[in-house]
């Protein structure tokens, strides 16, 4: 799904400085509320099920979210996500901050 496919909304600065947690945010509402976040100032965590296809889906997003000036970082699973935020794990297992890319 291109973010041309999404509809554009408003944009304003109202989440500047938050951090939004998205779960099931490889496609439909889910991306489409993550993206509409990241054009609202607020970096995101991409939360998706870790399937081949969604880990595709959350890379073309998370160079969508970079692109708006904004970070994310990738959890997969259908574990608990906020083990994962406690621990700054990705979904590559690496330690440390939300990256920009």
């Amino acid at each position: 799904m291109s973010s041309s496919s999404i509809p554009q909304l408003p944009t304003s600065n109202l989440l500047a400085g938050k951090t939004v947690v998205v779960t099931g945010s490889s496609r439909g509402i889910g991306r489409a509320c993550a993206l509409q976040c990241a054009a609202n100032g607020a970096d995101v965590v991409l939360h998706h099920f870790g399937d081949e296809l969604s880990n595709s889906e959350v890379a073309e997003m998370a160079d969508e979210i970079k692109s708006l000036g904004r970070k994310s970082i990738a959890i997969a699973g259908v574990r608990a996500v906020r083990s994962d935020l406690l621990r700054g794990r990705a979904v590559d297992g690496s330690q440390g901050e939300m990256s920009s890319s």
